[in-house]
């Protein structure tokens, strides 16, 4: 779990966005098993009682094959399990770092394409996927 701590503080340094540097720091602190080295990374801020995220993590499922999702979720450590056990993506428990919990507004997202940042979301819009998909291209 010593990946989770690396990449929890990277976020608590830089939630307003991450630099290309830091996504660097974040793919070399990741457990060696987790693969974040594919074109595109997504980042989500979520929270497991917020209904436009649980709508997002299903709808994300349909862009999953093309980049690695990095779930960072507040709410029950219980429902974070069982999201982790219900969707493909790298999911950490938020509420163990205190000052990430503050967050206000759930979904928040960051899509890097080779390490740089493309997009940036809060909220999660019916066209949310679609400008998702629109990055891969």
């Amino acid at each position: 779990m010593k990946y989770t701590f690396n990449l929890v503080l990277i976020l608590l340094l830089s939630i307003q966005g991450f630099s290309q540097t830091n996504l660097e720091i974040v793919k070399n602190s990741v457990d060696s098993t987790i693969v974040l080295d594919q074109k595109f990374n997504l980042i989500m801020i979520s929270h497991s009682n917020c209904g436009h995220c649980l709508i997002a993590l299903r709808e994300l499922q349909a862009v999953h094959e093309f980049m690695e999702i990095i779930v960072v979720n507040f709410g029950s450590y219980e429902k974070t399990i069982e999201l982790s056990e219900k969707y493909p993506y790298v999911f950490l428990d938020g509420e163990k770092i205190e000052s990430l919990s503050r967050q206000k507004f759930f979904p928040r997202f960051f899509l890097y394409k080779n390490n740089d940042l493309v997009w940036k979301g809060k909220g999660w819009l019916d066209k949310s996927l679609q400008k998702i998909k629109r990055e891969l291209k």
